[in-house]
C-alpha cells in the first residue's frame, strides 16, 4: 500500500508536495475505512489547472521510469522528464519518492534526476533498529546493503546512467527487489476522457481478461448466454448497479474483428448492442470497471484523473463504498483521484463518502506553482457540511468568478 508519495520540480510540482495516506495519530476515521492503518481512498480538489492532474502524474511518470527506463528508453536520450517549466527553464534536479507498506515491510524508495541522468536513487527498509539501506546511488556509484549483497553487484556495473537501478536489477532477476517493482507494476493510472473511451482503447483490449468470446453466430437473434462467474459476474454486477439495463456482455467474431457487444433487455426480447451503440457514460465505466475491479483483487493502487467524467454521481458514490468496505476490499487496494463532484463531500443523508481526511486541495501560487493542501489541515466551521463550506470558499481550490465569497470567509 502507498503510505506517501512526494515529488518535486515535475510539471507545476515546483516545490516539494506531499499526498499521505497515513491519516496520523489524530485521525477520527473509523478503522473500518483503514487497512493497516492506511487510507484506501483519496481525492484531490481543485480549480482547473490547479495541478490536480499532475500530482497524479508524477506518481504516474515514477511508474513508467521503473517500470521501463532500463528496456526501453533511448540508451543515449537522456532522462524524459518533465520539470517545473513556468519562467525559465529549471535546471535543478526533480524528486520522486514513495514510502510503500508492503507484506514484507515498509519500504521507502526514491530518486532525482536531471534531465541527462539519473543523480541519486535510494531503497531503504524500515526495520526495529532504524532504516536499513538496500541500496543508495550517488555520484555514480552505486552502493549495495547486505540484502542485496551478490549477483546485483553485476546489476550496478551494468546498470546505465539514464536508467534506474531497480528496473534494470529487476530485469536481471534480483529477486529481494521484486515486491518493491511489482507493487509499481500493479499501480493503474486511468484516464477517462474524450478520445480514450472508443472500443480501440487499451481499456477495451484489458476487458478480453474480463469478458468470454462468443463463437461466431447472427448476434441479431435471441441468445441463451451460459451462466456467468468470476470476474465477468464482478463486471456485470457493477453494470447492473450502474442501472444501464445490461444484462450480459461478450465478445463476438463479427467479419473477421473481435467487437464487444452488451445484451440489453431478458428474455427473448433482448437485444445485441455494439459497444460503439452505448452512450459515453457506459464506455467509461466499461474503461474503468476491469482496472478498479483487478485493483479490489490484488490489492492494488489505481489512479483516475476525473473519477466524475460521465459517471453518475451515485454511481461514483458506489465505486468508492467499494474501496472503502473491508468485505469487498479485504487486501487494502487504494484509490487515488481527481474530481469536481463535490457531492461526494456532502453530508446529507447517509454522510459523506469521502472524510476529510480522505481530501487534498490543490492551488496554484502566482509563480504557477501547485500547492497540495490537506483538507484536515482546515478547522471546520460549526454547522457547514464539508461541501457547502468547500464551495463558499472557505478552504480555497476554487475558481474565482467574481462571486462575493465575504460570508463564506477563507479562514483556516
Amino acid at each position: 500500500m502507498l503510505i506517501e508519495l512526494r515529488a518535486q520540480n515535475h510539471r507545476s510540482l515546483r516545490e516539494e508536495q506531499v499526498i499521505s495516506f497515513d491519516p496520523g495519530p489524530g485521525s477520527r476515521l473509523p478503522d473500518e475505512l483503514l487497512h493497516s492503518g492506511l487510507l484506501r481512498v483519496g481525492a484531490l480538489y481543485g480549480a482547473n489547472a490547479s495541478g490536480k492532474t499532475n500530482a497524479l502524474h508524477a506518481l504516474a511518470w515514477m511508474r513508467d521510469a521503473v517500470l521501463r527506463s532500463a528496456r526501453a528508453w533511448d540508451p543515449e536520450g537522456g532522462v524524459p522528464r518533465e520539470p517545473f517549466a513556468w519562467g525559465p527553464p529549471s535546471a535543478g534536479p526533480s524528486l520522486f519518492e514513495v514510502r510503500l507498506r508492503l507484506p514484507a515491510g515498509d519500504f521507502t524508495y526514491g530518486f532525482t534526476t536531471s534531465t541527462a541522468s539519473i543523480l541519486e536513487e535510494w531503497l531503504f527498509a524500515d526495520g526495529p533498529e532504524g532504516r536499513e539501506p538496500w541500496f543508495t546511488r550517488a555520484d555514480g556509484r552505486i552502493q549495495l546493503g547486505a540484502p542485496l549483497e551478490g549477483d546485483a553487484a553485476l546489476v550496478a556495473d551494468h546498470t546505465r546512467p539514464n536508467a534506474l537501478f531497480l528496473s534494470t536489477a529487476v530485469q536481471l532477476r534480483a529477486r529481494p527487489l521484486t515486491p518493491v517493482y511489482r507493487w509499481f507494476h500493479e499501480a493503474t493510472p486511468v484516464r477517462v476522457g474524450p478520445g480514450e473511451d472508443g472500443p480501440s482503447s487499451p481499456a477495451f483490449a484489458a476487458l478480453r481478461g474480463w469478458v468470454r468470446t462468443e463463437p461466431p453466430h447472427q448476434i441479431e437473434l435471441p441468445l441463451t448466454p451460459p451462466q456467468t462467474a468470476g470476474r465477468e459476474a464482478a463486471l456485470l454486477d457493477l453494470l447492473r448497479v450502474a442501472d444501464l439495463g445490461v444484462h450480459d456482455l461478450a465478445f463476438f467474431d463479427d467479419g473477421g474483428a473481435r467487437r464487444l457487444h452488451l445484451r440489453h433487455g431478458a428474455g427473448a426480447d433482448g437485444a445485441w448492442l455494439p459497444v460503439e451503440a452505448e452512450s459515453r457514460g457506459t464506455r467509461a465505466l466499461l474503461q474503468l470497471a476491469p482496472r478498479l475491479l483487478h485493483a479490489l483483487e490484488s490489492g492494488g493502487l489505481v489512479l483516475v484523473d476525473e473519477l466524475e467524467a460521465s459517471l453518475h454521481p451515485l454511481l461514483a458514490r458506489h465505486l468508492l463504498r467499494r474501496f472503502d468496505d473491508p468485505a469487498t476490499n479485504p487486501r487494502g487496494a487504494q484509490l487515488l483521484f481527481t474530481t469536481h463532484d463535490t457531492q461526494l463531500l456532502s453530508e446529507a443523508g447517509a454522510g459523506a463518502p469521502l472524510r476529510r481526511e480522505q481530501v487534498w486541495l490543490t492551488e496554484k501560487d502566482d509563480q504557477g506553482g501547485t500547492h497540495i493542501v490537506p483538507l484536515a489541515d482546515y478547522t471546520p466551521f460549526p454547522g457547514t457540511d464539508t461541501e457547502k463550506g468547500y464551495l463558499q470558499g472557505r478552504y480555497g481550490a476554487v475558481p474565482f468568478l467574481g462571486l462575493d465569497l465575504a460570508q463564506g470567509g477563507a479562514a483556516r
